[in-house]
């Protein structure tokens, strides 16, 4: 008896609780966001860790060089690093315009109301 309602309280609590319900909800969130801040949202941190990860990429190629390593090794290693680093700039700066587009939109939007 005892093992039966013990049973049925765990198989109640499992079922109950539904993680794709609330995953389906959570993007049903995003996708009714407006486009220019979903925009912003994903690109500025995705900028901001390019911007990071070609610092460090720059600084170990300064490494190569200064270890005396083969010219083509830091020569490859720097134009690599140089263009993570610009495209985190590429990235953050497009967020900007993104989050320039949605705010400005929101006040025409509060303008009109």
């Amino acid at each position: 008896m005892f093992a039966k309602s013990t049973a049925k309280l765990f198989t109640e609590k499992w079922v109950s609780y539904q993680p794709e319900a609330s995953m389906l909800r959570f993007f049903k969130i995003v996708f009714q966001m407006d486009k220019h801040y979903k925009n912003w949202l994903i690109q500025a941190p995705f900028g901001l860790i390019l911007i990071g990860f070609g610092a460090c990429l720059i600084a170990e190629s300064a490494i190569l060089k200064a270890a005396s390593a083969e010219t083509w090794q830091w020569v490859v290693a720097g134009t690599v690093s140089l263009s993570v680093f610009n495209a985190g700039l590429c990235f953050f700066g497009n967020a900007i315009l993104e989050r320039m587009r949605y705010e400005r939109k929101l006040e025409e939007h509060k303008r009109d109301s």
